[in-house]
């Protein structure tokens, strides 16, 4: 018997309720599924279905025994899949799952050169905040600041942040300009909540000198974006990685402050994709694009910087 049609007669039968619809996709007989399927049974010692007149039902055995087998089959799919596709055209649907702040001021306003480059892409943008959702949410790839580690993942990391000081030019104007940590003191504070975690304690280095500022909150928000935006309007200052506000920066719109110190510890930006999906082309050609994106970015800053 080929054990492995029967398995996949078996995963069908399951999946479509029943011998006649299985047979139908498989474009053979009834018949030869359930045969197939009976043979299974007798090679693993075991029951996998319990027959009636009207309907199938798997035994404790065969539930079992289902999970596993689909599990490989999927499995196998995906190697096929991916060495089919070694020297293929990137072609499909790509879903992508990234927090705001990164799709909005990194990703989607780089897409179109993507797109122009790889025209039979087809993107899915979806707002995901944690790598453990890949999977139910079915992604290709996923961005992270600051890396997460899990054996079935890929992680390639695309960028380093600088965590920068900022304020509009309005609030200074008013409020003056710190000159060192212990300063903010006398100013309004915008802290970021992550996870429900307050990061309410700022570090900062200077020529081995480092200082643990605990500023005053003027306000507190788990949405980056949304700070952004306050601290834009004058509401404050704020403590962001670099990259993620790298166009109010270059527009003026905020200013970087106490720049003679820096963050012992900044996060880098990481792209994440299962080890299943490394030869993908779609995937290998967006993880690349990905790495450029973040590199002409750091480029900018810098060059505005020598300005």
């Amino acid at each position: 018997m080929d054990k492995l049609r029967g398995i996949t007669y078996f995963v069908r039968t399951v999946t479509a309720g029943g011998f006649s619809t299985a047979a139908k996709a498989l474009l053979v007989t009834p018949a030869a599924v359930s045969k197939a399927v009976g043979l299974l049974e007798r090679e693993v010692g075991f029951a996998l279905l319990h027959r009636t007149t009207r309907h199938l039902k798997l035994t404790a055995e065969g539930a079992d025994y289902y999970e596993h087998c689909r599990t490989m089959l999927g499995s196998l799919a995906d190697v096929e899949s991916g060495l089919a596709g070694i020297h293929a055209r990137p072609r499909g649907k790509l879903t992508i799952g990234m927090p705001p702040m990164i799709a909005r001021h990194c990703i989607m306003p780089a897409l179109p050169t993507l797109l122009v480059r790889y025209p039979e892409l087809e993107v899915r943008t979806i707002t995901v905040f944690l790598a453990s959702d890949m999977l139910s949410e079915g992604l290709d790839v996923f961005f992270s600041v600051g890396q997460v580690v899990d054996s079935q993942l890929v992680a390639r990391r695309v960028a380093q942040t600088r965590m920068v000081v900022c304020a509009s030019p309005d609030y200074l104007a008013q409020a003056g300009v710190p000159r060192a940590p212990a300063d903010l003191a006398r100013h309004k504070c915008l802290m970021y909540l992550r996870a429900g975690r307050l990061l309410d304690h700022w570090r900062f280095l200077k020529d081995g000198d480092e200082q643990l500022i605990s500023p005053k909150s003027a306000i507190i928000g788990d949405d980056r974006d949304a700070l952004i935006s306050a601290a834009v309007a004058g509401a404050g200052v704020m403590r962001v990685p670099d990259l993620l506000i790298h166009s109010f920066l270059n527009s003026h719109q905020l200013t970087p402050i106490l720049r003679d110190w820096h963050a012992p510890r900044s996060p880098p930006i990481y792209v994440m994709y299962r080890k299943s999906q490394r030869r993908y082309p779609k995937v290998q050609v967006f993880v690349d694009w990905s790495l450029g994106v973040f590199n002409r970015l750091r480029r900018e800053m810098h060059d505005e910087e020598q300005a």
